[in-house]
């Protein structure tokens, strides 16, 4: 999932809170998806990721 300016604005909380909602997203459309990986949008960096039991772990 790339990430921009607002993504980087939020608190932590919600942070975790938009990552969870999305991971639920792609879970449900295949559910083989275990875990979302964050990537800068400008830079293509990875930030981070998140899974369900680990919550989001950010670099």
């Amino acid at each position: 999932m790339d990430v921009g300016d607002k993504f980087y604005k939020l608190t932590l909380d919600d942070k975790t809170y938009l990552s969870a909602a999305i991971y639920s997203v792609y879970h449900r459309k295949q559910s083989s998806v275990n875990f979302v990986v964050l990537h800068d949008a400008y830079t293509g960096k990875n930030l981070g990721m998140y899974a369900p039991g680990y919550g989001l772990k950010l670099d």
